[in-house]
Protein backbone atom coordinates (compact mmCIF):
# COMPACT_ATOMS: atom_id res chain seq x y z
CA UNK A 1 0.00 0.00 0.00
CA UNK A 2 2.45 2.64 0.12
CA UNK A 3 4.51 1.90 -2.85
CA UNK A 4 0.98 2.50 -4.29
CA UNK A 5 0.42 6.03 -1.95
CA UNK A 6 3.94 6.89 -3.43
CA UNK A 7 3.53 6.29 -7.09
CA UNK A 8 0.09 8.02 -6.82
CA UNK A 9 1.93 10.66 -5.43
CA UNK A 10 4.22 10.86 -7.85
CA UNK A 11 2.14 11.03 -10.45
CA UNK A 12 0.38 13.85 -9.43
CA UNK A 13 3.46 15.90 -8.40
CA UNK A 14 4.86 15.28 -12.15
CA UNK A 15 1.86 17.08 -13.57
CA UNK A 16 1.67 19.73 -10.55
CA UNK A 17 4.12 21.92 -9.61
CA UNK A 18 1.65 21.90 -6.11
CA UNK A 19 2.31 19.17 -4.84
CA UNK A 20 4.69 18.71 -1.63
CA UNK A 21 5.26 15.69 0.38
CA UNK A 22 5.79 16.10 4.19
CA UNK A 23 7.02 13.49 6.21
CA UNK A 24 7.97 12.25 9.67
CA UNK A 25 10.79 10.32 9.27
CA UNK A 26 8.53 7.56 7.80
CA UNK A 27 8.77 6.48 4.61
CA UNK A 28 12.17 8.80 3.78
CA UNK A 29 13.72 6.23 1.93
CA UNK A 30 10.87 4.95 -0.29
CA UNK A 31 10.41 9.04 -0.93
CA UNK A 32 14.09 9.45 -2.20
CA UNK A 33 13.69 9.46 -5.98
CA UNK A 34 10.69 12.00 -5.15
CA UNK A 35 13.06 14.51 -3.37
CA UNK A 36 15.47 13.82 -6.10
CA UNK A 37 13.12 14.71 -8.38
CA UNK A 38 11.18 17.67 -6.98
CA UNK A 39 14.19 18.99 -4.22
CA UNK A 40 11.81 21.91 -3.12
CA UNK A 41 9.01 20.18 -2.73
CA UNK A 42 9.99 17.42 -0.09
CA UNK A 43 10.36 18.14 3.30
CA UNK A 44 11.19 15.66 6.81
CA UNK A 45 10.45 16.98 9.49
CA UNK A 46 11.33 14.47 11.80
CA UNK A 47 9.35 13.47 14.72
CA UNK A 48 7.37 16.32 15.23
CA UNK A 49 3.68 15.60 14.27
CA UNK A 50 2.32 19.13 15.34
CA UNK A 51 5.06 20.46 12.87
CA UNK A 52 3.95 18.12 10.06
CA UNK A 53 0.32 19.90 10.25
CA UNK A 54 0.89 23.33 11.46
CA UNK A 55 3.61 23.59 8.06
CA UNK A 56 1.21 21.51 6.12
CA UNK A 57 -1.53 23.83 6.60
CA UNK A 58 0.60 27.20 6.25
CA UNK A 59 2.04 25.81 2.49
CA UNK A 60 -1.79 25.19 1.99
CA UNK A 61 -2.69 28.31 2.51
CA UNK A 62 0.05 29.87 0.55
CA UNK A 63 -1.58 27.44 -2.63
CA UNK A 64 0.21 24.20 -2.33
CA UNK A 65 -1.07 21.12 -1.99
CA UNK A 66 0.50 19.50 0.74
CA UNK A 67 0.50 15.28 1.64
CA UNK A 68 1.47 14.96 4.89
CA UNK A 69 2.82 11.54 6.61
CA UNK A 70 3.54 9.62 9.05
CA UNK A 71 2.30 6.98 11.26
CA UNK A 72 -1.62 6.79 11.80
CA UNK A 73 -1.72 7.45 15.45
CA UNK A 74 1.04 9.67 15.89
CA UNK A 75 -0.76 12.21 13.20
CA UNK A 76 -4.35 11.91 14.69
CA UNK A 77 -3.70 11.85 18.29
CA UNK A 78 -0.24 13.56 19.03
CA UNK A 79 -1.65 16.89 16.60
CA UNK A 80 -5.22 16.69 16.89
CA UNK A 81 -5.43 20.06 18.01
CA UNK A 82 -3.05 21.15 14.74
CA UNK A 83 -5.88 19.39 12.65
CA UNK A 84 -8.59 20.70 14.22
CA UNK A 85 -7.15 24.17 14.02
CA UNK A 86 -4.67 24.68 11.45
CA UNK A 87 -5.96 22.05 9.03
CA UNK A 88 -9.59 22.18 9.47
CA UNK A 89 -10.47 25.28 10.01
CA UNK A 90 -7.65 27.24 7.64
CA UNK A 91 -6.17 25.08 5.30
CA UNK A 92 -6.85 22.20 2.93
CA UNK A 93 -4.01 19.24 3.24
CA UNK A 94 -3.80 15.65 2.53
CA UNK A 95 -3.17 13.62 5.68
CA UNK A 96 -1.76 9.85 5.08
CA UNK A 97 -0.72 6.81 6.74
CA UNK A 98 -0.84 4.18 4.17
CA UNK A 99 0.63 1.43 6.36
CA UNK A 100 0.73 0.46 10.38
CA UNK A 101 3.85 0.53 12.09
CA UNK A 102 4.21 -3.35 12.38
CA UNK A 103 5.00 -3.40 8.40
CA UNK A 104 7.22 -0.93 8.30
CA UNK A 105 9.58 -2.51 11.54
CA UNK A 106 8.38 -5.70 14.01
CA UNK A 107 8.09 -4.53 17.69
CA UNK A 108 6.09 -1.19 16.64
CA UNK A 109 2.62 -2.87 17.53
CA UNK A 110 1.84 -0.29 20.19
CA UNK A 111 1.76 2.28 17.62
CA UNK A 112 -1.40 1.05 15.83
CA UNK A 113 -5.17 2.23 15.47
CA UNK A 114 -7.47 2.20 16.40
CA UNK A 115 -6.70 2.90 19.97
CA UNK A 116 -8.69 1.16 22.87
CA UNK A 117 -10.76 3.03 25.13
CA UNK A 118 -10.37 3.11 28.23
CA UNK A 119 -12.89 2.54 31.19
CA UNK A 120 -12.41 2.98 34.85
Amino acid sequence: MRKEFKKTVMDLASQDDRIVVILGDVSVYLFQDFKERHPGRFYNMGIAENTLISVGAGLSSLGFHPFVHTIAPFITERSFEQIKLDMCYNASEEMSSPAAPPSIMPGTEQHTTPTPTWRS
